[in-house]
C-alpha cells in the first residue's frame, strides 16, 4: 500500500481530492475541515488501489492469519462491531476482540495509550 495514511492538512498530497456539497440545485466546494479533529472518524486517506490491495490481502490471509488475535477499536465500537462480525462469522477468524465502548470510553477510563509522534 503506497497511497494511504493519516491526513495532516499541511502535508502536500499530489492529487488530493476535495469534497463537494449540495446547495440548492447545484454543488459547491465543501468548506475545509481539519481531519485532525474527528481523528478515527475520517482522518485516514487512501486510494482505490490501496483499498483493493487491503481487501485482497484480507481475503487471502496475507495481513492476519485467521488464528491470530485481532483487536478492533473505533470511536464508539459501532463500526468495529460490524467488522468483527465479518471477520468472525464470514471469514473464520477465531480471536476477534472488539473494544465495544470504543476509544472514547477507553480514554475516559484512563486506560493506556501510546501517543504517535510524526
Amino acid at each position: 500500500m503506497n497511497d494511504s495514511g493519516y491526513d495532516n492538512h499541511p502535508d502536500i498530497l499530489e492529487n488530493r481530492a476535495s469534497g463537494y456539497e449540495r446547495q440548492g440545485m447545484t454543488y459547491i466546494n465543501a468548506p475545509y475541515l481539519d481531519m485532525g479533529l474527528p481523528y478515527a472518524a475520517g482522518s485516514l486517506y487512501s486510494t482505490v488501489e490501496d483499498l483493493y490491495t487491503w481487501d485482497q490481502a484480507l481475503y487471502e490471509d496475507k495481513l492476519i492469519k485467521p488464528d491470530q488475535p485481532v483487536i478492533l477499536i473505533c470511536a464508539r465500537g459501532v463500526r468495529t462491531s460490524k467488522i468483527a462480525e465479518l471477520l468472525d462469522k464470514r471469514l473464520g477468524y477465531t480471536q476477534v476482540h472488539n473494544v465495544t465502548a470504543g476509544i472514547n470510553a477507553w480514554l475516559k477510563e484512563e486506560r493506556p495509550v501510546v501517543k504517535w509522534e510524526r
